[in-house]
């Protein structure tokens, strides 16, 4: 599972990051996987399965998160901690040398591809994938986000947690990534994905979630010109954006499975459509509420019911065809 020979001056990133995408990031830790998996050549729009389980969090909606049975049941993927008795950089070259990777807790601080957000701004934990490592020139070439980039010298220190630099991860979470057979593709892929779809449709909420998140913005609204940009930036990364990236997400996996054809691909092309809509209701809820919290006012019930009838239609559809 060598992928030392990408380089960053001329990676292209997945379609599912393309400019046009409504969410063109998603959260660190799904945007390395998808274009990981792109990498080894098979079709990330499958991880999508995960989101038709999507619900709530107390005040917030769930950070999408494939799991490590996820990515095995997928694409022969097993991921799992390692303990860290040497140091982040002698870990990382001996998985890399072994064709291995590792997925490594990094200090955004130190990472160029940031900057303007967090890059010697703010201290940020968030999720790396090396891919090619020089100790000896400090240089890294990584996965971060929706790209591939490539940092060195005080920065290659700091991202590694090199003894005697200051990080917000002294001590990181770092997963092991190896392939335990050859990367699926075509039919095989599909009937997993299939297989998966179900197993969390089968968990997922009882109620419609969105109904839920509706709630708790409906009281919030009236204190959040009170609280300011600062708080509304943290609202809405873990509210409208993590349910409009679920939303996404579960619009490419239907949409991927209705192409493999088969009973039910009309009624899976629908509840990607279905899916987009509460998809970019919520990045229009996300302006709303910016504007809200600069003291304008704004209605965003309509916005907010157009997402609770999607969402509802979408799980059932997609719950019909697959479940």
């Amino acid at each position: 599972m060598r992928l030392d020979h990408l380089d960053a001056r001329t990676f292209t990133p997945h379609r599912l990051h393309a400019d046009d995408r409504v969410w063109t990031q998603t959260n660190c830790y799904l945007d390395i996987w998808i274009e990981i998996v792109a990498a080894l050549g098979a079709d990330p729009e499958a991880l999508g399965v995960v989101a038709f389980s999507g619900g709530t969090v107390p005040g917030a909606w769930a950070f999408l998160k494939p799991q490590t049975d996820d990515l095995r049941a997928l694409y022969g993927l097993e991921v799992g901690e390692i303990n860290l008795w040497r140091t982040v950089e002698e870990h990382v070259l001996e998985h890399l040398a072994a064709g291995e990777l590792v997925t490594v807790e990094s200090d955004a601080w130190w990472l160029p591809d940031t900057e303007g957000v967090s890059y010697r701004t703010e201290r940020v934990k968030t999720t790396i994938v090396p891919v090619r490592v020089d100790p000896r020139e400090r240089t890294m070439t990584y996965f971060h986000n929706s790209g591939l980039y490539a940092l060195s010298g005080e920065d290659y220190d700091g991202a590694l947690a090199v003894e005697g630099t200051e990080s917000c991860t002294p001590q990181p979470y770092v997963e092991r990534v190896r392939l335990a057979e050859p990367v699926p593709g075509g039919a095989t892929l599909r009937s997993r994905a299939r297989t998966l779809a179900r197993e969390h449709l089968a968990r997922r909420p009882a109620d419609n979630p969105v109904v839920e998140l509706a709630a708790s913005v409906r009281a919030l609204l009236p204190s959040l010109p009170d609280r300011g940009m600062d708080f509304f930036h943290r609202y809405s990364f873990t509210s409208t954006r993590q349910l409009g990236l679920t939303a996404q997400a579960a619009a490419d996996a239907s949409r991927w499975l209705a192409r493999g054809g088969g009973p039910g691909a009309d009624e899976l092309d629908s509840a990607a459509t279905d899916f987009d809509v509460v998809s970019q209701e919520m990045k229009n809820l996300q302006f709303a509420l910016a504007r809200i919290t600069g003291g304008r006012r704004r209605d965003v019930e309509p916005t907010l019911q157009r997402a609770v009838e999607h969402w509802g239609r979408a799980v059932d559809r997609a719950a019909t065809t697959l479940g």
